[in-house]
């Protein structure tokens, strides 16, 4: 637990990567979350495989149970139309156009393990559709 349950406390999850769409393929990657569902948390599972939506936040990344993260079947596969996801609806051909070009994740060494005592497999697509749209109205409102 980073923070206290005041506000729906927070959890960094450790997260190791398969491939990254977007963002710097690193191996293992924090995101931070809520701690509770009912203030927007999204819940890892150890061991499970997700495709993740993280946006940059002060001191990394955060996702939340609406970010559209979902889970994945397991495997160390790119993702696929026929992949059956869990959350946030099917993979589509648009969204999987949307996110790029999937680079392979070097495994390198075995995890350490962390305060919260998640690690999971995960597909990181970091920072991809918020901090875009973000950054977009943001330029759009300056001029």
């Amino acid at each position: 637990m980073d923070e206290p349950m005041l506000n729906g406390g927070a959890v960094t999850a450790r997260l190791r990567g398969d491939h990254v769409y977007k963002g710097t393929p690193n191996a293992e990657v924090e995101v931070f979350t809520k701690a509770q569902g009912a203030a927007c948390g999204y819940k890892f599972v150890k061991g499970a495989r997700y495709l993740v939506f993280a946006r940059t936040r002060d001191s990394g990344l955060a996702t939340t149970m609406c970010s559209g993260n979902r889970r994945l079947p397991a495997g160390d596969h790119p993702l696929r139309l026929s992949d059956r996801t869990q959350g946030m609806g099917p993979l589509t051909p648009e969204l999987i156009t949307a996110i790029g070009t999937p680079v392979r994740v070097d495994a390198g060494p075995a995890p350490t393990p962390d305060r919260t005592g998640v690690t999971v497999i995960a597909v990181l697509a970091a920072a991809i559709v918020l901090a875009g749209a973000t950054w977009v109205r943001r330029r759009a409102r300056a001029r």
